[in-house]
């Protein structure tokens, strides 16, 4: 079941147990070493539930990244420095992914909207992986939107400054539907003025 726990020493632990043959693997993936040096990639045995997932040691393995965010601006998915939001922030969620599907992911708490972080300011756009795999293959540059619910996505894309380049066509497609999906609306009520 998911519950509390302490994300920072659950990645520690999966970071630890990231052994050479995995690092091989993720390499022949295309994912460069620099993502080593910093630390960003973990293995660790998870288990799914629904669009979730817990370590357990029943589970099937899976490389985990850390969802890192500034402390002072934990909601921000733009950042003035994108690479030390992403390697040196807190952790407050985990991603799990395997080789073998590379657009598939989990997510351990669900409280990250991304994974990465958007330069602040830019008037570039902002690259928009499908998957974490690709996120580590491009060296963590651009984001990850970590839901598939139409809504969010908008909310969370319309915040990207310069703009998105999606992964692939169909990836803009996904990403054209979200904005096309009809926005809440609060209830406007009229307020009836009392006569004098």
């Amino acid at each position: 079941m998911i519950g509390e726990t302490d994300l920072g020493a659950e990645f520690v632990a999966a970071r630890d147990a990231l052994t050479p043959e995995h690092k091989r693997q993720l390499k022949a993936a295309g994912v460069p070493s620099i993502v080593f040096a910093y630390g960003l990639v973990g293995v660790a045995l998870i288990e799914i539930e629904q669009d979730n997932f817990y370590l357990g040691p029943a589970g099937r393995e899976a490389f985990v990244v850390p969802v890192r965010v500034d402390p002072e601006a934990p909601v921000d998915v733009d950042h003035p420095a994108p690479a030390e939001a992403v390697s040196l922030g807190d952790p407050i969620d985990l991603v799990a992914f395997d080789l073998e599907r590379p657009d598939w992911f989990a997510v351990m708490t669900g409280e990250a909207p991304v994974l990465g972080a958007a330069l602040h300011g830019d008037t570039e756009p902002t690259m928009v992986w499908r998957a974490p795999l690709a996120w580590l293959q491009a060296k963590c540059r651009g984001v990850v939107a970590l839901t598939t619910d139409p809504v969010e996505l908008r909310a969370i894309l319309e915040r990207l400054p310069g703009g998105i380049t999606a992964q692939d066509l169909e990836h803009a497609r996904e990403i054209k539907a979200a904005f096309q999906a009809p926005r809440a609306m609060p209830s406007v009520y009229v307020h009836k003025a009392r006569a004098a």
